[in-house]
């Protein structure tokens, strides 16, 4: 087993073990009022054109584009607030670069969604209702509710389409695997791998019992993905992708 293949997961891992973090990792008023210092970088949503990709002749639309740009954009922004000096994108650079990542991340979401779609995996409308509750119950009211969708650039029925979509994606990532099974011997191999990387603090260490159903959870989260990719090279070498972004 390769360790760079599992490192995110093996973090994730060893974080569910550690102590936890105190009250000094919260973020200081001075990080707020930093983030408001930010200068803000403007979409330049009118230099998109109105079809950005199209997909085995389905088109990605520049307001289907923008639903995930926009917020993504932002957030990117804020986050290099906290980057030094040398380490952040000049805005165009940036730009472009959630520009590339968005329509990527949208052609590989369509042809998963039209294989998804070709197996006749389908959502039944109470089972988005019920997502889009537990969305709701978040937050403190219908208002705060409405307003975090107005700051990530979402309606609610835009949040319900996107609901749908991701369903049918793990719907169609569960059909990939469902005759793949974890063996104990790949779940003990992760747990020597989380002792190693313990080092001084493997006293501290769960038992093998008491992390197991973790260790099984990560394995299977790591054969998700590789299998999501595998399936969008075939699809994607398979389809005809037209790029005008």
């Amino acid at each position: 087993m390769k360790k760079n293949a599992w490192f995110t997961g093996l973090m994730s891992l060893l974080l569910l073990i550690s102590v936890g973090c105190n009250d000094d990792d919260e973020p200081n008023v001075e990080d707020s009022e930093a983030i408001g210092q930010v200068g803000e970088v403007e979409p330049q949503l009118e230099d998109i054109p109105d079809v950005v990709a199209t997909v085995n002749g389905e088109d990605i639309t520049k307001d289907f584009f923008a639903m995930y740009y926009v917020p993504t954009l932002k957030r990117t922004v804020e986050q290099q607030t906290y980057q030094e000096e040398e380490e952040k994108n000049d805005e165009e650079a940036l730009r472009q670069q959630i520009q590339d990542d968005t329509l990527e991340l949208l052609i590989q979401q369509q042809l998963l969604l039209q294989e998804a779609k070709s197996r006749n995996i389908t959502v039944e409308e109470e089972v988005i209702h019920q997502q889009l509750q537990s969305f709701k119950q978040q937050y403190e009211s219908e208002e705060a509710f409405q307003a975090a969708l107005q700051e990530e650039n979402f309606t609610k029925e835009e949040l319900e389409q996107d609901i749908k979509i991701q369903i049918m994606i793990n719907q169609l990532m569960e059909d990939e695997l469902k005759n793949v099974e974890v063996s104990e011997e790949q779940t003990r191999e992760l747990y020597e791998e989380l002792n190693e990387m313990q080092g001084e603090n493997e006293e501290n260490m769960p038992s093998y019992e008491e992390l197991q159903p973790q260790l099984e959870q990560q394995i299977l989260q790591q054969l998700r993905f590789e299998k999501r990719q595998e399936l969008v090279e075939k699809l994607r070498k398979e389809g005809e992708i037209k790029v005008y972004l």
